[in-house]
């Protein structure tokens, strides 16, 4: 094939080379314009290998800012939780530092933020307005498949219409505690209702922290005061590791609001519960009297009580019942033992007079 003399192939000294070191050279010299490098080795010369130049340059810079733009959005999207995460700790870092918080309550704060950021993510801030947009069907079903179907676990929920887990579910937000925090206090402002899905919260007379209530996966508790439009009754404290779905109280009125049928149900309960958790705090205080001949205050601590869960619709049951019978018993059985006794003694004294009578018989026989 015959080049003019001004091409770059005459130009380079590649004429009398073979096929394959023109096209690699080609190709070497698209790149490099392409990525705009340009080493000069090989440049145009003539007005079409010019305009050929810029055309491929120009298509080149599109080409690569196209490229890493879209690289750019690919990885920001993959990585826009642990980018927000990573700005939650910086300010929570700044916030630490600037009011002067101990290092311990700096490691909670931390906790917390990821174990917020693990459980609910970061694209769910707007989940209210995606859930009003589902059909109704579907919005049912997805409630109940929420935080892996959680809401199967809870007796008190399966009593009610999908209807009413659908306008739950999405209020929602979860909450970790460790061993020993407590939830709230006797005294508190009531502004949540908690609903166990790990772990099992007791409620304790202090100082000595004496359990006489226990509440176990399933259950919910501080509803109570928030029907009954009072403060916290009753101190709650995490035995072990324990983790909520918490709902605020104003979704929690709204929600009962909107279903009153429903709504007398959970009062229902509510004033059932209140009911039985202050009859085990007066029970409570009872066996703390009797101490002395029942047992010590260790032996009373909920540490240290095996409970079982069985047919409570909360899933909760009273653990004074349990230790109500076992003083019951213990009084019976000292009861019995003392009419033994009693009986045992009449029975040795009858024996004394028959021998007492046999040998003065004896011993008139012989005179």
């Amino acid at each position: 094939m015959d080049f003019e003399p001004d091409t770059w192939v005459i130009r380079n000294n590649l004429q009398d080379s073979g096929s394959l070191k023109k096209y690699i050279s080609a190709i070497y010299w698209a790149i490099t314009t392409a990525a705009t490098v340009g080493y000069g080795d090989i440049v145009p010369f003539t007005q079409l290998e010019i305009c050929l130049t810029i055309t491929w340059m120009v298509i080149g810079v599109g080409f690569y800012s196209f490229t890493v733009g879209s690289l750019s959005s690919f990885l920001t999207s993959i990585d826009t939780r642990d980018s927000l995460l990573s700005m939650k700790m910086a300010a929570a870092q700044e916030f630490a530092r600037q009011v002067g918080i101990s290092q311990e309550a700096k490691v909670k704060i931390r906790e917390a933020i990821k174990y917020n950021a693990y459980r609910m993510g970061n694209i769910w801030s707007d989940k209210h307005s995606l859930f009003k947009e589902l059909p109704k069907a579907l919005r049912q079903e997805v409630a109940w498949s929420m935080y892996n179907g959680v809401a199967k676990e809870f007796p008190v929920l399966r009593l009610f219409e999908s209807s009413l887990v659908s306008a739950i579910m999405p209020h929602f937000k979860p909450l970790k505690q460790n061993e020993g925090e407590y939830l709230y206090a006797e005294g508190d402002y009531p502004d949540q209702v908690f609903f166990i899905t790990l772990g099992r919260v007791n409620f304790v007379l202090l100082p000595r922290e004496i359990s006489y209530k226990s509440f176990l996966k399933g259950s919910y508790i501080g509803e109570v005061e928030i029907i009954k439009n009072t403060s916290r009754l009753n101190t709650a404290v995490c035995c072990g590791v324990c983790e909520f779905l918490i709902l605020p109280k104003h979704d929690f009125i709204r929600i009962l609001d909107d279903f009153p049928s429903e709504a007398k149900l959970f009062r229902k309960i509510a004033l059932e519960k209140a009911t039985r958790n202050k009859q085990a705090y007066l029970e409570t205080l009872e066996l703390l009297k009797m101490k002395a001949a029942y047992g010590s205050l260790e032996e009373l601590a909920g540490q240290s009580r095996i409970i079982r869960v069985e047919g409570e619709n909360d899933a909760e049951e009273p653990l004074m019942d349990q230790v109500g019978a076992r003083v019951k018993h213990v009084e019976d059985s000292l009861e019995e033992g003392k009419r033994a006794l009693e009986a045992l003694s009449r029975q040795v004294s009858d024996t004394n007079l028959l021998i007492t009578e046999a040998l003065h018989r004896l011993g008139a026989n012989r005179l």
